[in-house]
């Protein structure tokens, strides 16, 4: 796969460079980059069934998930000192720094929790994969150019998509790809994606993989997401992304005086449900209200971090499915404002010195896409979960960016091939 691509630089400058080639992609990414990869495998190989009541106990699944991560973080602390040094760097920096300052608190929450074996090692997971994300992007960013940070994280999309599919069909059996409701499968894993893939790969065909997936997802909060993204993306991106703005605007004007607003929003971004407005996101003004009353109980510091959230008996699901609600009930207030420190920190490292404004579209919609899933699904604020491991990926690739000393790389090309 030699395509070769080219840069303008200083104004009539030329250079050449390859698209690498996937398996050097994935060597480049070194053994971090492996574990990564093995990931979502993992969850093929421990995938049982069990009731909600049993989430602490330890089986051999469980077994199976702890000596990953143990071999994880092992090989973290195994990494040359001038690398360890470059990843304190990064971790030190918005926007990053919010993100490991709240895993710290939710270490400190082991001792009130109310289970603390279980607090201790879900903040010993989180940590352990923030730190093993930060590695891969350091690894590839010097290995070969900072596109490749990008298209190993489209790439991985894409595989944890495929391995989602096979865990879903070892589940319920091969009448499932028959099923629309295949696409719905690792909406939460592509949909922080998405953008990076459309705006930034080059790599075409996983491009219009993760498209379809999340366009006929039927996941609300995803349509959310794409709507809230797409707009500020095109209008402060570069020259030719707010070319397309007024074209994407003219649809949904059209839209708008063909349908209305109510029927527009019904068969958009509330598609599938029964009306417009907040009654109607499958209970989740519900769980959002218990959750508040829950957490009002203690509200400077929470019940010790993903403790409370697996029990159904308070929330009748696996999660509060919000990233504010999630670290106040875990670790209490403090926990929401480090969160919105976190996503206002990463929305500004999007105009940073190492981004590139071609790039720009496409990493304000990234993070608009992050903040709203993170906002309505399991993830951030939790356990390693849900769009946990997706939204630390794309924060990590915009955080090293950020923190380049310029824009001036080959990730500036605009060229796509298979």
């Amino acid at each position: 796969m030699h395509n070769y691509v080219s840069q303008i630089k200083s104004g009539s400058e030329y250079r050449r460079y390859p698209l690498t080639p996937l398996w050097e992609l994935i060597r480049a990414s070194g053994p971090a980059g492996y574990l990564l990869l093995i990931y979502p495998l993992l969850h093929i190989l421990t995938l049982r069934q069990r009731d909600s009541s049993q989430y602490a106990a330890i089986d051999r699944s469980a077994l199976l998930q702890i000596f990953f991560v143990v071999v994880c973080f092992g090989h973290v602390l195994y990494v040359p000192l001038g690398t360890r040094r470059k990843m304190i760097k990064v971790i030190f920096k918005p926007p990053l720094i919010f993100l490991f300052t709240y895993i710290i608190l939710c270490g400190f929450s082991t001792l009130w929790s109310a289970n603390p074996l279980f607090t201790a090692y879900r903040t010993f997971e989180c940590l352990t994969y923030l730190l093993l994300t930060i590695l891969v992007c350091l690894n590839l960013s010097r290995s070969f150019s900072k596109q490749d940070m990008a298209e190993w994280i489209v790439l991985w999309a894409v595989w944890s998509l495929f391995c989602a599919i096979i865990m879903i069909v070892k589940l319920v059996g091969f009448g499932f790809l028959q099923s629309v409701s295949i696409f719905r499968v690792g909406s939460l894993v592509t949909a922080p994606i998405v953008f990076i893939a459309l705006f930034i790969s080059k790599r075409r065909l996983f491009s219009i993989v993760l498209l379809i997936f999340t366009l006929l997802s039927a996941a609300n909060k995803t349509y959310f997401g794409l709507a809230f993204g797409l707009f500020p993306g095109l209008v402060m991106g570069d020259s030719k992304a707010k070319k397309m703005f007024p074209f994407v605007l003219g649809l949904v004007l059209l839209s708008l005086l063909i349908f209305g607003l109510t029927t527009s929003l019904q068969k958009t971004l509330f598609y599938g449900k029964k009306g417009v407005g907040i009654e109607y996101t499958t209970g989740r003004d519900k769980m959002w209200t218990t959750a508040i009353e829950h957490g009002m109980k203690h509200p400077f510091r929470g019940y010790g971090f993903a403790a409370v959230e697996r029990d159904t008996d308070v929330f009748g699901a696996l999660a509060t499915h919000n990233v504010f609600l999630s670290s106040f009930v875990g670790v209490g207030l403090l926990g929401p404002i480090l969160m919105a420190f976190f996503f206002m920190s990463l929305f500004f490292s999007t105009f940073g010195v190492g981004i590139p404004i071609s790039w720009r579209s496409g990493l304000i919609g990234t993070v608009i896409m992050a903040f709203t899933i993170s906002n309505a699904a399991p993830g951030l604020g939790s356990r390693v979960y849900g769009s946990w491991l997706s939204v630390v990926l794309v924060s990590t690739l915009i955080a090293v960016l950020a923190n380049s000393r310029n824009s001036t790389d080959s990730f500036l090309t605009r060229e796509r091939c298979l």
